[in-house]
């Protein structure tokens, strides 16, 4: 038997197998550490933006509680301090520049707080982010100082979600469809009402003159979202609608739709003024100015505006919130009578309680 060996065998293919399988091992190895490195900071931050917001919300919530103790005590003013908050609830500002949001001493681990926190309850503008069919808004036109206003701008846009188709007119005449008629993404029809008084009044008052003109303490106006155009321009004296008043919507505009109403009757410096907001056919955002000619009059004890900034770590989250101010207790009426299908009386005049008969009237 004749063996054969071959001492000149060095084995460079095995080494370079076993350094190219090193090579690609370390690789997968660093893509797969990268990816999850990654991914553990993406996770981080996204749980540190939430904590920053649920901060920032921690300061609205204490703006409200320092706007019902400084109405009560009559000192609510607009406020540009980051501290103003913590002023307002009594606890001591020069001692730190943030309000550290916890439940118990554990929590201050957490690293979370707000770090300002401002209102303002003389806005510009009143608004609504969503005003829904069947429910209004009752606006009180108080202003600061009682400055005078002789214009209303009420702008609305809709909040379906869907964005709305802007290429194609809106309606080929002004007419009530049925609700199913009425796209889900066209802008709503806006009915605004104008009540007001001089202080003391009869419910006569509001009725139509004798001469058959309208009442100056009652406006009502349709605002009826007909054409989409490129600059619109809608100004209407604020008089009474007979049919809906067709307006032309913006191509571009973030608020769909834009009018002014002129002229509003009555003495600006003594009336006691309220706009009454409500929308047919779908949810709108809505939107109130007031103007004197072509400057801004700001609101006054209305609404109010509150920037509260958050932080969780090193991260910040910053909310803008609104807040309503009209009293609790005594709750602006949005009608006389309010339902939703067939209404059915019985009526009876009797000296009598015994007599009272509740009849057969079935609604």
């Amino acid at each position: 038997m004749k063996y054969s060996t071959n001492s000149n065998q060095r084995g460079a293919v095995s080494l370079f197998v076993v350094i190219f399988s090193a090579l690609l091992i370390t690789i997968v190895t660093v893509g797969f550490i990268q990816v999850m490195l990654r991914n553990q900071q993406a996770a981080t931050t996204a749980d540190l933006s939430r904590s920053a917001y649920d901060s920032a919300l921690g300061g609205v919530e204490d703006a409200k509680r320092a706007i019902v103790l400084a109405a009560a005590n009559g000192t609510l003013a607009k406020s540009t301090e980051c501290n103003s908050v913590a002023t307002i609830l009594g606890r001591d500002p020069n001692t730190k520049t943030e309000t550290v949001i916890k439940q118990d001493e554990k929590d201050a681990t957490l690293s979370q707080a707000y770090t300002c926190a401002t209102i303002d309850p003389t806005p510009g503008e009143v608004v609504y982010d969503s005003v829904a069919p069947g429910k209004s808004k009752i606006i009180p036109l108080k202003t600061v100082d009682n400055k005078p206003f002789n214009k209303v701008v009420i702008s609305w846009k809709p909040t379906s979600g869907i964005p709305v188709d802007r290429t194609r007119p809106l309606s080929s005449g002004v007419t009530l469809p049925r609700t199913s008629e009425w796209g889900v993404n066209t802008p709503a029809l806006l009915r605004a009402q104008l009540i007001q008084t001089n202080g003391s009044f009869k419910l006569s008052d509001f009725d139509t003159k004798s001469d058959g003109t309208a009442s100056d303490n009652a406006r009502t106006k349709f605002l009826y979202p007909f054409s989409f155009t490129s600059s619109p321009s809608n100004s209407f004296e604020f008089s009474n609608d007979s049919i809906p008043t067709a307006i032309a919507c913006s191509k571009i505009d973030d608020y769909a739709c834009k009018v002014t109403l002129l002229n509003l009757p009555g003495d600006a410096s003594t009336r006691q003024a309220f706009l009454h907001i409500s929308t047919i056919y779908n949810t709108a955002g809505v939107k109130i100015v007031l103007m004197q000619d072509d400057t801004v009059v700001n609101f006054s004890g209305v609404q109010a505006k509150v920037d509260s900034t958050g932080r969780a770590g090193d991260l910040f989250r910053r909310v803008k919130a609104t807040v309503d101010l009209s009293n609790s207790d005594f709750p602006y009426p949005e009608a006389a009578l309010d339902l939703t299908g067939n209404l059915c009386k019985t009526f009876r005049v009797t000296d009598n309680i015994a007599d009272y008969d509740a009849g057969s009237c079935t609604p």
